[in-house]
């Protein structure tokens, strides 16, 4: 049992990592990478301790934000100081990866599309717009970086460089719904993930995820929305793929599961295992689809019916 001093010393120092790692995406551009995992410190705290002291402390990180950019203070306690608690909490009394994982997810969504609204609002835009300008920054941003590149290559290469630049844009702008439903899944399971990493570390008993099984009708979702991304047209297309992508994310989850469940089973020296997962998360995208292609397929085949589970830690 830590004293009261320790545990103010920790919570400070949480508050301050968390802050800190968000802070870096509004001074260093390559900061964006860091600042998807300022949940984790604050979850840890919440797992430790209250609800009220986590709540505190995610004030503390947001005020540490406001120095640099305020309206920025809003948006990180509103999708990653409240989203903390819910991955902290969940983890603690033993919730199942959708409920903590999908929980995390609904609140970053919904304080992400409140503020684009109070963006949109205050440009005089209506929000698709307002997104539609954002990617049109975006796009000059990405133009401008690389327009010494652009000089030394031929004008056919970088009419090529246009065209698919300007077709990445469009597709944000059109996949926007989905892409922000997907990023906020994939957040808070490298956070949740992250976090349970720690607990095991430490030898604390936590609820098996290994096993984690989506509901069987979801497949159809699955299927629906995929054959209306391949054969719609136009806002039937759009839909579709705004589907298709959140749903093929908690598949992928499932699928990694079932890896980590064989690699487990069959005590996999780490040597091997950890090559293959660096492997699914640099191959973009071939492998991320194979996997969730595992993770539908094991609705038929249920891949971990056949062994044994080992004794949970």
């Amino acid at each position: 049992m830590i004293s009261r001093k320790e545990a103010v010393i920790q919570s400070a120092v949480a508050a301050l990592f968390s802050g800190g790692l968000y802070s870096l995406s509004l001074v260093v551009p390559a900061g964006m990478a860091a600042a998807l995992f300022c949940p984790l410190p604050l979850a840890l705290l919440a797992w430790r301790g209250t609800a009220a002291n986590a709540a505190l402390m995610a004030v503390m990180s947001a005020a540490l934000i406001s120095f640099f950019a305020p309206a920025e203070a809003i948006a990180y306690f509103a999708q990653f100081g409240l989203g903390a608690f819910i991955i902290g909490y969940g983890v603690k009394k033993g919730w199942t990866p959708e409920k903590t994982i999908g929980g995390f997810a609904a609140i970053s969504c919904f304080a992400t599309l409140l503020l684009l609204a109070v963006l949109a609002n205050s440009a005089s835009q209506p929000p698709g717009e307002f997104i539609a300008a954002v990617a049109g920054e975006w796009k000059a941003q990405i133009g401008k970086t690389f327009s010494e590149e652009l000089s030394e290559i031929s004008a056919d290469e970088v009419a090529l460089f246009q065209e698919r630049l300007e077709s990445a844009a469009a597709f944000v702008v059109r996949s926007f719904p989905g892409i922000l439903a997907a990023l906020s899944l994939m957040v808070g399971w490298a956070n949740t993930m992250l976090l349970r990493s720690v607990l095991k570390k430490r030898e604390e008993v936590l609820t098996d995820w290994r096993l984690m099984r989506l509901p069987a009708n979801l497949i159809w979702v699955l299927i629906a929305s995929g054959a209306l991304t391949a054969l719609g047209e136009g806002e039937l297309r759009d839909a579709g793929i705004n589907i298709l992508i959140p749903v093929a994310t908690v598949y992928f989850f499932q699928g990694i599961a079932i890896v980590h469940f064989l690699f487990e089973t069959r005590k996999t020296p780490r040597l091997i295992s950890w090559p293959v997962y660096a492997i699914i998360i640099l191959n973009m995208p071939v492998a991320p689809i194979m996997v969730a292609a595992l993770g539908a397929f094991d609705l038929w085949a249920d891949f971990r019916s056949r062994i044994v589970p080992p004794a949970v830690n």
